[in-house]
């Protein structure tokens, strides 16, 4: 979770909208699997929520897809399950 420390202030946590873009042009070469694994480090150490922390993901390869939106998942495991799903943030996934 991404937080800001203002003296004097009581707001310490700002919320953040990532959206992830990851090029599926390639999607068996060893870029692509080390840019999935960057994504899957980068989403375990978020605090997902719906008033913390919100992630999309958009791949690209003829055209852009939206594979899920800012709203779709409330939590890291949430995220986490789309593994069955082609491409994914998932590192277990073929």
């Amino acid at each position: 979770m991404r937080t800001v420390s203002v003296p004097g202030s009581r707001c310490n946590e700002v919320q953040t909208d990532l959206t992830f873009v990851l090029d599926t042009s390639a999607a068996s070469s060893q870029s692509f699997q080390t840019m999935r694994q960057f994504l899957v480090d980068i989403v375990d150490n978020l605090q997902i929520s719906s008033v913390n922390v919100r992630v999309g993901l958009v791949t690209i390869a003829d055209v852009a897809t939206n594979r899920f939106y800012l709203d779709s998942y409330n939590s890291r495991s949430q995220v986490r399950e789309t593994r069955n799903e082609k491409p994914t943030l998932s590192a277990e996934a073929a």
